[in-house]
């Protein structure tokens, strides 16, 4: 019963991070390259907040962060799948 319960607390979570990757597919899917690479803060000190871009990059690879740090106190292996 256990092991049901955290199992469906984590389909819960993984449909929820797939909701909020399709809601960001939508919010940025029609932006240009010109917007995504212009700079939207240039006072900033930190090099990853200047543009959408490095924004957005910042973002993916946090993301892939906690699922290696998941990963590794968890003693599993997730599939990482790199699409080009």
């Amino acid at each position: 019963m256990e092991t049901n319960k955290k199992q469906n607390a984590v389909n819960t979570l993984l449909d929820e991070y797939k909701k909020a990757i399709k809601e960001l597919q939508n919010v940025i899917g029609n932006i240009s390259n010109a917007e995504l690479t212009s700079v939207v803060d240039p006072s900033t000190g930190n090099q990853n907040y200047r543009s959408m871009q490095t924004i957005l990059a910042h973002v993916v690879n946090s993301g892939y962060s906690y699922a290696i740090y998941i990963q590794n106190s968890k003693n599993v292996r997730l599939f990482l799948i790199h699409e080009h």
